[in-house]
């Protein structure tokens, strides 16, 4: 009789695990989480992070590649909620690396009142060639080069972002067709991004500014790179 007590006590346990351990990436409204990612050099694979309203998570991680967000197109979301909170902070020794890459061809949303904070400091020297390969790929994303943010689709804010990075700030995936891509700061959104190379770095996409919006963008070569700049009015 103990024996079958302590096997459904362990069952608990386990099931309890699984719900709620695994869960740092799905929070509902209100809840906190904090992820200390594996020094293993790679990748944090996950399929979603959606961070309900008012919600906070901060994830940190030193030797590591970030969080790279994929799986099914229908699946698969970065969605940060009215007044949430998302902070990463990393340092990686690998300059292919993003503080966050969202590898699935759909948008990459803050919501109003919403929070992005991203540090991505590099452990390492960037010469002079790793930054010609930026330019002379014939393609986006050829290169990451120690990114804050990386999208295969569109980035578009509400809310307050704050990105440094020792590369660029915010660019796209090697999978984005040229022309295809957007980075969008809407009415309302307040955003400061610092690069060691550029803030933004969309040379062969689009970038638009809402009339309303804030926007600091700083790099060391180029505050902003984009094959289309556009400052858009909004209809009252």
């Amino acid at each position: 009789m103990k024996k079958v007590i302590w096997k459904i006590v362990l069952l608990l346990c386990l099931t309890s695990f699984s719900l709620y351990g695994a869960q740092w990436n799905d929070l509902k409204d209100g809840e906190s989480a904090e992820k200390i990612l594996d020094e293993n050099r790679k990748e944090t694979k996950i399929t979603k992070i959606v961070l309900g309203k008012n919600s906070n998570l901060k994830v940190k991680g030193k030797n590591t590649k970030g969080i790279l967000v994929k799986g099914s197109y229908f699946q698969s979301k970065v969605n940060i909620g009215e007044g949430a909170t998302l902070d990463i902070d990393i340092e990686s020794s690998d300059k292919d690396s993003s503080g966050i890459s969202f590898a699935e061809k759909r948008d990459f949303i803050i919501e109003k009142n919403g929070k992005l904070n991203v540090k991505n400091l590099f452990n390492g020297t960037i010469n002079s060639g790793d930054i010609l390969r930026q330019f002379h790929s014939s393609k986006e994303g050829k290169g990451i080069l120690v990114r804050g943010v990386t999208v295969a689709k569109k980035f578009t804010t509400e809310g307050n972002t704050r990105i440094e990075s020792s590369g660029a700030g915010i660019g796209f995936d090697k999978t984005t067709s040229n022309g295809q891509g957007e980075i969008e700061f809407k009415k309302g959104s307040k955003t400061f991004v610092k690069g060691g190379i550029a803030g933004v770095f969309a040379r062969y996409n689009n970038v638009t500014f809402e009339e309303g919006s804030d926007t600091t963008l700083i790099g060391g070569a180029y505050g902003l790179m984009a094959n289309k700049g556009t400052i858009k009015k909004v209809l009252k």
